[in-house]
Order: C-alpha cells, then sequence, then structure tokens
C-alpha cells in the first residue's frame, strides 16, 4: 500500500485520475442502490368525467412536471393503468386524480414493483393506504374502495411502499463492493495529495481553478434554484457526446480565428458559437450540392471537416503559436465549464421521447429531415414536393450537432437552449477578461455572468418558453453575443476579423428566424454609428449585415419569399385577421409614438412584457456605477450616449409600428417576435457591462484585496439580479427529463404498438409497402387566431422512428395536408377515397385517441385491416373499399 501511495506521489495526473475513478465508483454505488424504475399499476373504474393524472414528488408538494396524464374511460368498467418511475430519486408520495368531474370512482387495487420487489394493495390494505385530499369522499355505505368525486379535482393520496423505496438486497451488495472500492481509491488520493503538499509540491493553479470554477457553476445553478437531477449514469451517457460535438465546433471556430490564436489567448466559447455559424453556412451552401449533384452529406463529412480544421490549425503553428493557446491556464477552466453545461443539461433534460411543445416537435424532425435527406431539402423526397415550411437555420444547427455529437435531434434540439445561453454569456465573459492574465479572477468574472444570467434572465426557464416555444428565436442569443463579442474583445480586432465572424453571426441569426434580425440590426447599427461618430474606420462592419442576408437565399424559405411564393404553413387563419396596408399601417405607428412617447419609450426599456424594467436594469445601472467608480470619467464616452439613444428610438419606433400589425394574415407576430429579439439584446448589455466593470476591476493591481472585491461585488450582482428578476416572472426550474409538456404524452401502448409496426414492415411481406404514407392522429386546436393541427400521444413519436411518413405532421411535405383538409377529410368525415388519393396507406390509432379527432376512429378497428395493435393502440392498413359494417361517414356530434 506504502508503494502504492509512493506511486501516486510522484505526479498530480495520476492523483487526480484516481480521484476521478473514486468518485465514478462511488457513482456506482449510489446508482445500484437508487437507480431502479418502480412500476405501478392501478387498477380503476369509473363514472365521472375527465381524463386522469398522477403525480409523485418525494414532499407532500406536487407539481405539473412531476407527473403522467393518462386516459380514463368512464363505463364502469375496471382498466389497468401502469406508470413508470425513475428510480434514481424514488418518490415517497404519489397522488391519484382519476377524474376532472362529478361521479362515482371505484379503485380496486394498486401493485408496486421494483426490481425483483412486489407490493400489492387490495381490500382492507387498500382502504387504509388511500387518503381523500379534495373533491371526492368515500361512499357511505361502501367498503371503502368505492369513492364519490363532488368536483373538477378529485384526489387521493397515498405512500409508496419502504420495500418499494429502498433496493434490494443484491443491489446492495454490489453497492457495498463499489463503495468500499471507492473509497480505499479515495483514500489512496487524499493520502498522496497530502504527503505531496507537506513535502512543499503544488498542485497546477490552471488545474486547480478549473476544478473550483466547473465546482462554483454547478453550485450558483443549484444556489439560484436550478439544481442537478443527481442522474450521473444518464448525465454522462448524453452529455459526453454533447461535449464531444461541442469540442468538434470549437476546432471548426479556431482555424477560422487565426488572428485569435495568434494572441496566444483560448477564446474557446467564442470559438464554438463561430464554429456553428460556420458549420450551418458550410451546410446551408452544401446542400445545393445535394439538390443539384445528388450528393448527401453525411456524419463522415461533417467528422472530416472537424479534421481538415484540427489540421489547419496544426499546419499553422509556426505562424500561429498554437502552443501558448494550449498553455493558456484560463483553457483549462473553459473545458471544464464547457463540461460542467453539458453533463448539467443532460442530467437535468435527457434523453428525451418526445418534445416539450409544438415548437420543439417540428425543429427536432427539421433536423432529422437534414440528416435524412442529406442537406436542407428543396423537397422532402417520400414525405412530398414541398420544403420545409420554417427557415432552416434549426435544421441545419441540429443536423450539424447530431452528427458531430452522434446524437438523437431529440436531445439535441432540447440541449441547445441551455448551452446557447451558457456559452454566450461565458464568451462575453471571457471577451471583457481577455487582458486578464490570471485564471482565478477570470473565474469570478465567468461565474458571475452566468449567475446573472441564470438569476434572472434566462429565458429558456421563463414561464412563456419553459416549454421550448419560439426555440429558433432563443437560440439566436448565442449568435447575437457573437457579434458582440466582436466589438468587446480586447485588444481591439481588426477589421479583417471582425467582418467574417459578425456576417457569420448575422447570417446564423437570420436563417433561425427572419425577425430576429431585429435585435442584430439595431446591435450593428448601434456600433456602427459609434464607429461613425469616432471617425474610425469600423463603419464598414455595417456590411456585415447585408452579407450576412445574402448567405440565407439559398434557403428554399427566403428564396420563395423573395419569389414572391412565400410557402403555405398550412395553418388555418382566423376571419379576424385582415390585412393592413403597409403605408398606413407605418404611418398609424409612428402617430401613435407621437401621441404617447413616453409610454413607448418605457416599453423599449423593459425586457418583455411580462418581465418588467427593472430585470436587466438593476444590474446594468449598478455596473454602470461600478465602471464611474473605478474609472476617471463618471459618464461614458458621449458616442456611446449617443449610439445608445439612437438604439433606444429605433426600437420604440419599431415596437409601436410593428403594434399597427397585430390583425394582418402577414406580419402580425412581428410585434411578438420583435420584443423577443429586443429582450436578447438587452440581456446581452446586461450582461456585458458586468462583465466589463468586473474586468475593469480584476485588472487592478494586487492580491487579496483585489481578489476579494471582485468576489464580493460578483456576489452583489447576482443577488441584485436574482431580486429584480425572479419575482415578476414565473420561472419553471425542475428538471424536466419524465415530463413531455403540455401535449398528451405517448402511451406506453403507443410506443409498443410502432415498434412492432416498424419490425412487421422490415419482415414482413411484399404488400406491406413503406411507400404508403401513415395517417396519425391529430387534435384541431383553436388557438385564437389560428386553427392548428397537434399530434396526439404516440403521433408525436411515429415520424422520428423507421416508418413511413407520417401525414398531416405539422402540415409536411405535401401542401394538401392543412387545417382545414384534416377538418374535412379526417375529422368530419373519414374519406378513404381521398385518403388513398394522397398516398395514405395506414392509420394510426394511440390509446389516447380520444383525445384527437377521427371520425369513426373505433369502428376502423372492425372494418380495416390490423397489421399491429398492443393494448389500446393500433396500426391499420387501409382497405380499397369498407368491409359492409363500415364505420359512419360523420363523426358524432
Amino acid at each position: 500500500m506504502n508503494a502504492l501511495v509512493r506511486w501516486l506521489c510522484r505526479g498530480w495526473l495520476r492523483q487526480a485520475m484516481t480521484g476521478l475513478i473514486s468518485v465514478l465508483l462511488l457513482t456506482g454505488a449510489v446508482w445500484c442502490m437508487t437507480d431502479r424504475p418502480i412500476v405501478i399499476a392501478v387498477d380503476i373504474a369509473g363514472m365521472a368525467s375527465g381524463d386522469g393524472q398522477l403525480f409523485h414528488a418525494r414532499g407532500l408538494e406536487f407539481s405539473e412536471p412531476q407527473s403522467m396524464h393518462f386516459t380514463m374511460v368512464h363505463d364502469g368498467d375496471a382498466r389497468r393503468h401502469e406508470f413508470r418511475i425513475d428510480g434514481s430519486r424514488p418518490p415517497r408520495w404519489l397522488r391519484l386524480d382519476p377524474a376532472r368531474g362529478p361521479g362515482e370512482i371505484t379503485v380496486e387495487s394498486v401493485r408496486f414493483t421494483a426490481g425483483s420487489r412486489l407490493v400489492e394493495w387490495q381490500g382492507s390494505t387498500l382502504v387504509d393506504a388511500l387518503e381523500p385530499l379534495h373533491d371526492i369522499q368515500r361512499a357511505p355505505g361502501a367498503d371503502g374502495r368505492h369513492f364519490v368525486s363532488t368536483g373538477p379535482d378529485p384526489a387521493l393520496r397515498f405512500e409508496v411502499p419502504p420495500d418499494i423505496r429502498k433496493s434490494p438486497p443484491e443491489r446492495i451488495a454490489i453497492a457495498a463492493v463499489l463503495l468500499l472500492l471507492g473509497c480505499v481509491s479515495g483514500g489512496l488520493a487524499v493520502r498522496a495529495f497530502i504527503i505531496s503538499i507537506r513535502a512543499g509540491l503544488r498542485p497546477p493553479v490552471a488545474t486547480t481553478t478549473a476544478i473550483l470554477t466547473a465546482a462554483g457553476f454547478v453550485a450558483i445553478l443549484a444556489v439560484l434554484d436550478i439544481a442537478p437531477a443527481f442522474r450521473p449514469i444518464e448525465a454522462l451517457q448524453y452529455g459526453l457526446p454533447l461535449f464531444t460535438g461541442a469540442l468538434g465546433f470549437t476546432l471548426i471556430g479556431a482555424a477560422l480565428d487565426l488572428e485569435g490564436r495568434r494572441n496566444g489567448r483560448s477564446r474557446l466559447f467564442l470559438w464554438l458559437l463561430l464554429g456553428q455559424a460556420a458549420a450551418m453556412a458550410y451546410l446551408q451552401l452544401r446542400s445545393l450540392a445535394t439538390m443539384v449533384l445528388g450528393l448527401p452529406v453525411t456524419a463522415w463529412e461533417m467528422l472530416a471537416l472537424v479534421a481538415i480544421a484540427t489540421w489547419t490549425i496544426l499546419r499553422t503553428r509556426h505562424a500561429a503559436p498554437i502552443a501558448r493557446v494550449t498553455h493558456d491556464g484560463w483553457l483549462y477552466s473553459q473545458l471544464a465549464l464547457l463540461l460542467a453545461v453539458c453533463l448539467m443539461v443532460a442530467d437535468r433534460e435527457l434523453p428525451r421521447l418526445v418534445m416539450l411543445s409544438s415548437d420543439p416537435d417540428q425543429h427536432a424532425f427539421f433536423a432529422l429531415q437534414v440528416q435524412r435527406l442529406g442537406g436542407l431539402p428543396w423537397q422532402q423526397g417520400p414525405w412530398g414536393d414541398q420544403p420545409l415550411n420554417y427557415p432552416g437555420g434549426t435544421a441545419l444547427l441540429g443536423a450539424a450537432w447530431s452528427w458531430l455529437a452522434w446524437s438523437d435531434s431529440r436531445n439535441v434540439i432540447t440541449a441547445l437552449p441551455w448551452i446557447t445561453y451558457f456559452v454566450a454569456a461565458f464568451a462575453i465573459a471571457d471577451a471583457a477578461s481577455e487582458r486578464i492574465n490570471s485564471p482565478l479572477r477570470r473565474s469570478a468574472i465567468a461565474l458571475s455572468t452566468a449567475g446573472i444570467l441564470a438569476a434572472a434572465m434566462l429565458l429558456p426557464l421563463y414561464r412563456h418558453f419553459v416549454h421550448q416555444e419560439g426555440l429558433g428565436r432563443i437560440l439566436a442569443f448565442g449568435f447575437l453575443a457573437l457579434i458582440a463579442t466582436a466589438w468587446m474583445g480586447r485588444p481591439a480586432w481588426s477589421i479583417r476579423q471582425r467582418l467574417p465572424v459578425m456576417t457569420l453571426g448575422v447570417f446564423a441569426i437570420a436563417s433561425l428566424n427572419p425577425i430576429s434580425l431585429a435585435g442584430a440590426a439595431v446591435l450593428v447599427g448601434a456600433t456602427t454609428l459609434w464607429a461613425a461618430l469616432s471617425r474610425r474606420r469600423d463603419v464598414l462592419l455595417f456590411l456585415s449585415l447585408p452579407l450576412g442576408v445574402a448567405l440565407v437565399l439559398a434557403d428554399p424559405y427566403y428564396l420563395s419569399m423573395l419569389s414572391g411564393q412565400a410557402l403555405g404553413t398550412g395553418v388555418a387563419l382566423g376571419p379576424e385577421l385582415v390585412p393592413v396596408d403597409l403605408r398606413e399601417g407605418v404611418i398609424a405607428g409612428l402617430q401613435a409614438l407621437a401621441v404617447a412617447p413616453l409610454t413607448h419609450f418605457a416599453g423599449a426599456l423593459r425586457l418583455l412584457p411580462s418581465a418588467g424594467w427593472l430585470v436587466w436594469l438593476a444590474p446594468t445601472l449598478l455596473s454602470l456605477a461600478l465602471l464611474a467608480t473605478t474609472s476617471r470619467r463618471w459618464l461614458p464616452p458621449w458616442q456611446a450616449i449617443v449610439a445608445v439613444a439612437a438604439s433606444i428610438v429605433v426600437i420604440a419606433v419599431t415596437n409601436a409600428v410593428a403594434a399597427r400589425f397585430t390583425t394582418d394574415p402577414r406580419l402580425y407576430l412581428l410585434a411578438a417576435y420583435a420584443d423577443v429579439a429586443f429582450a436578447q439584446l438587452r440581456i446581452v448589455c446586461a450582461l456585458g457591462l458586468p462583465a466589463f466593470a468586473l474586468a475593469q476591476i480584476a485588472s487592478r493591481e494586487g492580491a487579496r484585496s483585489t481578489h476579494a472585491a471582485l468576489w464580493m461585488l460578483g456576489a452583489l450582482l447576482v443577488a441584485v439580479s436574482f431580486v429584480s428578476g425572479r419575482t415578476p416572472q414565473p420561472w419553471m426550474t425542475q428538471p424536466k427529463w419524465n415530463y413531455c409538456g403540455g401535449l398528451v404524452c405517448p402511451h406506453p401502448d403507443d410506443v409498443a404498438a410502432l415498434d412492432a409496426f416498424s419490425r412487421t414492415l422490415r419482415t414482413g411481406t411484399p404488400e406491406m409497402s413503406v411507400d404508403n404514407r401513415l395517417l396519425t392522429l391529430n387534435a384541431v386546436r383553436d388557438l385564437g387566431r389560428e386553427r392548428w393541427l397537434i399530434p396526439v400521444g404516440g403521433s408525436r413519436l411515429a415520424p422520428f422512428l423507421d416508418l413511413p411518413p407520417s401525414a398531416f405532421f405539422y402540415f409536411q411535405g405535401n401542401d394538401a395536408f392543412t387545417t382545414d383538409s384534416y377538418d374535412r377529410h379526417v375529422c368530419r368525415r373519414f374519406d378513404r377515397d381521398w385518403l388513398i388519393d394522397q398516398g395514405i396507406g395506414y392509420v394510426f390509432l394511440p390509446a389516447g385517441r380520444t383525445h384527437g379527432c377521427l371520425a369513426g376512429a373505433d369502428a376502423l378497428l372492425h372494418s380495416e385491416e390490423i397489421v399491429a395493435q398492443h393494448g389500446d393502440a393500433a396500426v391499420l392498413r387501409l382497405r380499397r373499399a369498407p368491409r359492409p359494417s363500415s364505420l359512419p361517414e360523420e363523426a358524432p356530434q
């Protein structure tokens, strides 16, 4: 043992690796004791109304993310409903909401299964375990299993048996061995560390700072109520591929930043953003070759692009001292922070079976289509002759990540908002502190900037965006930060260096969503005005706007807009939307601004209508005060004041004019989308100014006093942001890895039936054609001004599997697949002839089909051929002519 300790004392890397092995062993021990699924089977009958819901929690507070919906058939017959709960953090309490209205409820039995353990409640045991909470009471004179629902929210609470929550003996034995090995290896590493310290050896500052910085980042998030879900296996399984993909983008960005590498400074987060924008531009142009020559892009081509970038970096070693970059102590902290972000998002959010709402459903599908078709499609092959009915930015970005990270597009799209926001914050902090040599001081600036973001301005956790609504607009934040860092870098970048970076940033923003260009245009315009007033040549950088926009014209979506043939979305618009004359709308907006200027200028300063002013103004004003006290000037340069004032005027004018078009069918989304674009610009300012203020303090000579002041002021900025940002805007900070959003989740029967259908197609008879489309069940949702088709249950999953193309999946592929045609030919009347004419040969009936609309859905089980079935879910093959006992022509009213 002493010989082993002496061997460990010979190097810090050996001690670090031994400590890492100890952590992995201890993690495995914890996993063995807790990580097992808990299956709950409830036999229940109802004569009430509405669907059911099961909540699970470790305490007595229940929330929507920790719940599962299920379909209740209220016909008096008992049915079994199974729920599968991950056992990494086993719940103690369950709440069963069996209905949504008055009526009778009978619970026949409750069965718990966890590994080899089984507990079943029946009879008196069941009666004693069930506790009525509200809107429900025991039926008088019954045996205790019968209840009467008296309101819209009946709820029964019961406790998970202790034998189910604790680990079985075999797992405990394995955990004990792993725990012993982990403690031994950890003890050896600690003993070797102590001996080394006593011998006068000191660990490398860069390595120690990197470990403390990553740990500090996780701790700050936990303090701000963004705690980890403690799922170490999933964190490593899905987080490490994300980290690998991020490194691929970083190499691409580093190859393009020749001047940055010459300075010998690591710009890892900026390189990551730049690499993503460059990969999107490459795929955009490369898709033209796919269309013309039929040469699809593959994962190997993307890996080859990373290899070429790496070769470019190494080839120019004598011209650009890459060795200085690798010896930059801050590089290790950057890598540790990036790894922490990837592991954190994987731990909290992944994996995903279906997405959180209709918006990410579509974007994950778009990314998968780029992978399937080898580029941004001008027509979608077997899916139809139409391109994507959305800008191709998220499709390109999601596909690039999926290829480089070897990950499912659903996992990638889920992780991107988190990665984008934190990487952007770290890039801003790095740009502000690039001239500071101390890794510890740069760590304070980076953690403070990320803390301000997580405390008040992390839009992916805002109530309106937590289900990833507006995903393309949210992802634009990273590239807006890329444009900002091109101006923030010190020493100042040359025009030759800034112009391509800003052009790629503008292109990426435009390709994600055209209205997001509003924020980029204001940022580029303000910086150009500043340069013009300062008589600097940087005014030429305004060219990045037209150059970046020109690049997106290779997108079929924008090309169709330019040619006056805008792609249809398939969404039915309400009659209240009427066209507004462009000239009259602009004049009306300017008149409204002239009548109430204070209202509009105040609106230009709020972060979002639901978030108020202090969310971003509080840290911004405090940072300006810090800058004033640490510099010789009490006021910013007059050029900066003029540029900021001009930006506020432009934002106020844009908002006033956009408000005039809220009833126009072409521009009714302009006002809401512009709000988000300008909000992200304000967030960039709210992060950039604190980073600059802290960098100004960190640049002072001195040791302890400067360090203390830096950390205390950083903590103050985070605290001020938290107090001003969390109150006005509701947040949703719970992990969502086991939560499928506000839409109907796929039932286990759906997954099993679709899997059986896939196997049947692979081994089926010749008449089982994969060319026929699969009709998936949708709900027709009236969302005010729009009528949408929302896939129900497993219909959200089918397009991501190896199955025939889904018909009516968010109107993709065929311009005949619209809300009105679904309502006419599927919902109100099952029009067999029309469906067959559209190439539809199969119908998928999910278990929760009562949530959707399909005329005579249950009758189809008798009139059509059942290809695959599991439980209440089935896949049917349409017959050319129905059986005599046909389905009803009209849907029941």
